[in-house]
């Protein structure tokens, strides 16, 4: 592949030659759209300096990721009757899998994702806020 050995390269041995193969790829696709950068990449040398100050930065963002992420499930749970939530979360869903599945370097994964997984971390956050607010009311 054109990327095979570059620093941002992931999956560089996976072809997709058929719907099945996208189908079977998908567990994978959609734990680097949701929990990349990972490590590795964090505090590494970018090709440029704006790169190398990004990788500095990404921790942090990857961490709020990863708390909103936690609280998915909550938000799932509590917003499932909700109309607007579902389609909200499928298109999130639909986009991150397809950012994924058509790029093979986690750079330009990270800035396509991002507008679908903050929109994604939002509603965890409010949701949690929500139930936290209402928890308070009662006390």
């Amino acid at each position: 592949m054109y990327l095979s050995g570059h620093p941002g390269a992931i999956d560089e041995d996976i072809k997709f030659r058929s719907v099945g193969d996208f189908i079977e790829y998908t567990p994978r696709a959609l734990a680097v759209g949701f929990f990349s950068p990972f490590p590795r990449f964090w505090f590494s040398q970018g090709s440029t300096t704006g790169g190398t100050i990004a990788r500095y930065i990404t921790p942090f963002e990857a961490i709020y990721l990863w708390l909103a992420w936690l609280l998915l499930p909550i938000a799932l749970w509590f917003q499932r009757k909700k109309l607007w939530f579902w389609l909200v979360f499928l298109m999130c869903l639909g986009f991150i899998w397809f950012h994924v599945v058509a790029e093979p370097n986690v750079g330009p994964i990270l800035r396509k994702r991002y507008g679908y997984v903050m929109l994604l971390s939002a509603v965890s956050y409010s949701t949690a806020t929500e139930l936290w607010r209402r928890r308070k009311g009662k006390e």
